[in-house]
């Protein structure tokens, strides 16, 4: 009988208007009044220091793509497998200002696996020569974690097991 009953009752809607009269500036000075609800009420008037966060879009530069080189020369940073046994191995990034165009996240695979969907795989096995499987970086262009806008490659001393680092 209930679902009858709710069945039967028109669809309401009400649209609310929100007028700039309710935008306050920022650090404004609002008034909190407490009241104690017995006789013989006292008042307590505090002043509270207000802020707000407001979410901005990220600003660039953001990392646009990501290649690897044995080369040194115009590496964006130092030897990623720096004191590891196999190849020498620099990264090279460009940057962007676009979000459009800026890498999203990254993910590895090993071998001879297809990338994850949305997913491009780049083409530098980043164990050469150092025995063992093949692994390659991949990256994204899609979803919603905001930009890249800074890449740290982790060195260790010996093969790292785990799957996050830290808070990583």
């Amino acid at each position: 009988r209930a679902q009858e009953l709710f069945d039967s009752q028109a669809l309401q809607t009400k649209q609310v208007d929100v007028q700039e009269e309710f935008a306050r500036a920022y650090d404004e000075q609002e008034t909190y009044t407490e009241q104690e609800p017995y006789e013989g009420t006292e008042t307590i008037t505090t002043h509270v220091q207000q802020s707000r966060q407001i979410w901005e879009p990220p600003q660039g530069p953001f990392l646009r793509s990501i290649t690897f080189s044995q080369n040194g020369v115009g590496a964006s940073e130092e030897d990623v497998r720096k004191g590891s046994k196999g190849a020498f191995i620099f990264p090279r990034f460009e940057w962007t200002n676009n979000a459009e165009e800026a890498v999203l996240g990254f993910s590895f695979v090993m071998g001879n696996q297809q990338p994850a969907k949305g997913y491009e795989k780049i083409n530098f096995d980043l164990n050469k020569d150092a025995r063992g499987s093949f692994n390659f970086l991949c990256v994204t262009r899609h979803g919603s974690e905001p930009p890249v806008s800074a890449v740290t490659f982790l060195k260790f001393d010996g093969a790292f097991s785990g799957t996050h680092y830290n808070q990583w």
